[in-house]
């Protein structure tokens, strides 16, 4: 199934087909046949996890209905009955499993036939759209939803299920209720997006998971500089992966005339930690911000402790990032890299309340501080990707231990290709130049008004690129975060 999702001689006709279909339908009742076509799609991922959709979806449906009505006096209650019900699916398909002893009692009876427990696809991230959505009615911020069909729709659409962005009632809801007219621009907006994005995917991400899984899989035989290449393609792994499912999920919206929340800021680029968090799943990001983050330092701050003490500044960062770690998986590398980024982020956010911060810094100042940060997150990227602690333990022996690193990359080349690793270094410097020319024009440049010869010389050169060196070298490699 991966593989035909990502293959476009597929997916452009399928999600031109269904465009087709979208468009000729009356716009009243459109969203009645992307709910249809979001739970095939969700079926043919997740075959029996529907019914876990379906469950999920009724429960927030009438808690909603029951925090937006006048008739409960006790609507903090019910709140929190709704949230804790949602963590309960969440810990019992995605962190239980993992618990238990395979062969437990427990084990056998929740597993049923299949002996495992198999975690419902994209049930993180419907999960804390759901939290979002009970809070933000209970709030006032946002009306319940009355229709439970578009409701549905709202937790199912088939762009964003598997792997957001986690979109907010507010902004997805009213798409919904009042569908766009058929416009082109919509449409070749969406399919260029499609396009980056499985360029980001197929050509570049999957180049780099050859050379990155032959090191992280064969943990102490690598040594020194080729570990560091290995985590510095990885780093670029994770977010040319990822922000190319963002793409791909944005894209295919976009060709219905829906507006999906962008999630990269290109985050490389950031000086600190903090920026990273701004610029990085920013979906994400913003909903720990406002649901976590700011409600505990609002408590502290509201039982009278100093804006600048070490509760209401430290506290706070380390328990969203914990719940960070957490959120993304069950073993113990994921909780450290989630309190290492909150030991960075705790160690700006400090620096920062007793400093005077310079927006104006010397330009080589700003390179230094990007390589930096850059170099604190590459590391983490190696405790997020090792199997356990004692795997990170050994990468990173391997990294401070010197090494042939020709040797080495001799090896690696034998067990992948010499062509995909020279791929991955042009890749890596191109993305480079992109991220930073775009950041130097701030947003202002837009290719689509770039000259006719330039855009259809990139879109020929893509496709050429996906065609040859992109889907059939690679294998079958599921994006990153559909894990999660």
């Amino acid at each position: 199934m991966q593989l035909a999702y990502l293959n476009p001689l597929i997916l452009f006709p399928v999600i031109g087909l269904i465009a087709f279909i979208y468009y000729i339908l009356p716009r009243s009742t459109r969203w009645i046949f992307l709910l249809v076509a979001s739970y095939a799609f969700y079926y043919s991922v997740g075959s029996w996890t529907i019914i876990v959709l379906v469950a999920v979806t009724a429960l927030n449906y009438f808690f909603g209905l029951g925090l937006g009505s006048g008739q409960f006096s006790k609507k903090r209650a019910l709140l929190v009955c709704g949230i804790i019900l949602n963590i309960l699916f969440l810990f019992l398909f995605k962190y239980l499993s993992s618990l238990l002893a395979p062969g437990s009692m427990l084990m056998t009876i929740l597993a049923s036939k299949t002996g495992r427990l198999l975690i419902p696809a994209g049930l993180s991230f419907y999960t804390l759209q759901n939290i979002s959505y009970l809070v933000d009615v209970s709030k006032g911020i946002i009306k319940p939803e009355r229709n439970p069909g578009i409701f549905a729709l709202y937790l199912a659409f088939f762009p964003k299920i598997l792997s957001g962005p986690i979109e907010r009632g507010k902004k997805l809801l009213p798409q919904f209720h009042h569908p766009s007219a058929l416009n082109w621009d919509d449409i070749t907006a969406g399919m260029r997006l499609m396009l980056f994005g499985l360029f980001k995917k197929v050509v570049i991400a999957d180049r780099l998971a050859l050379f990155v899984n032959e090191v992280f899989n064969n943990p102490g035989t690598y040594h020194s500089w080729t570990v560091m290449i290995a985590l510095v393609f990885l780093s670029f792994q994770i977010y040319l992966d990822f922000s190319g499912y963002t793409d791909l999920a944005l894209g295919i919206a976009r060709v219905f005339g829906i507006n999906l929340t962008q999630n990269f800021k290109r985050p490389y680029l950031s000086e600190n930690i903090v920026e990273f968090w701004n610029r990085w799943h920013l979906s994400f990001s913003t909903w720990l911000r406002d649901y976590i983050f700011y409600p505990l330092r609002r408590f502290f701050l509201k039982s009278g402790l100093k804006s600048t003490g070490f509760v209401s500044l430290g506290i706070p960062p380390v328990v969203t990032m914990a719940l960070s770690g957490i959120w993304h998986g069950v073993g113990l590398t994921f909780a450290v890299w989630g309190l290492y980024h909150a030991f960075f982020y705790t160690l700006v956010v400090w620096w920062r309340s007793t400093h005077t911060v310079n927006h104006q810094k010397p330009l080589v100042l700003k390179i230094f501080l990007v390589l930096v940060n850059f170099a604190v997150l590459t590391f983490s990227w190696l405790i997020f990707r090792s199997d356990n602690l004692q795997h990170a333990f050994t990468l990173f022996n391997s990294l401070i231990v010197p090494g042939q690193m020709q040797y080495d990359l001799h090896e690696i080349l034998l067990h992948t290709y010499v062509f995909d690793f020279q791929v991955s270094r042009v890749a890596i410097l191109v993305v480079i130049a992109v991220e930073v020319f775009l950041e130097v024009k701030k947003d202002s440049f837009k290719f689509e008004n770039a000259p006719k010869w330039l855009r259809w010389s990139v879109y020929l050169l893509l496709i050429l690129s996906l065609t040859t060196i992109g889907l059939y070298q690679g294998g079958d490699n599921p994006f990153v975060y559909f894990k999660f």
